[in-house]
């Protein structure tokens, strides 16, 4: 082996190691934005399976569904739970709303999903 491929295995160890530490380093700073969308997500499917087997939701049972869901991405330690149900069934209710999964009915007040 000669010099110049030393230098260039050592270069290459080092945009490696370069690379992998910028995607851990990434992976650290967004992962309470994936944490959140994850628990939204399955809040979400939860509320869109009561709606399929009931028909309609109130708020004041949105958050009864929502109250003990947990999120955690895999090989990770770090666990997100909801803290206060009614502001994060609050943000729910948005996602869903924006999402056009369901749908407000004021006569009865409750909501119901899109067909």
């Amino acid at each position: 082996m000669t010099w110049w491929q030393t230098v260039i295995y050592v270069v290459l160890f080092a945009c490696i190691s370069a690379v992998l530490y910028a995607w851990g380093l990434k992976r650290s700073l967004s992962q309470q934005d994936d944490l959140k969308r994850i628990l939204i997500q399955k809040a979400s499917a939860r509320v869109i399976k009561y709606l399929k087997k009931n028909g309609a939701i109130s708020m004041s049972e949105m958050e009864r569904q929502v109250a003990n869901i947990s999120a955690r991405r895999p090989w990770s330690k770090q666990r997100a739970t909801v803290q206060n149900p009614k502001v994060f069934a609050q943000q729910v209710k948005e996602h869903l709303l924006s999402q056009q999964w369901i749908a407000f009915d004021p006569k009865s007040g409750h909501y119901h999903l899109n067909k």
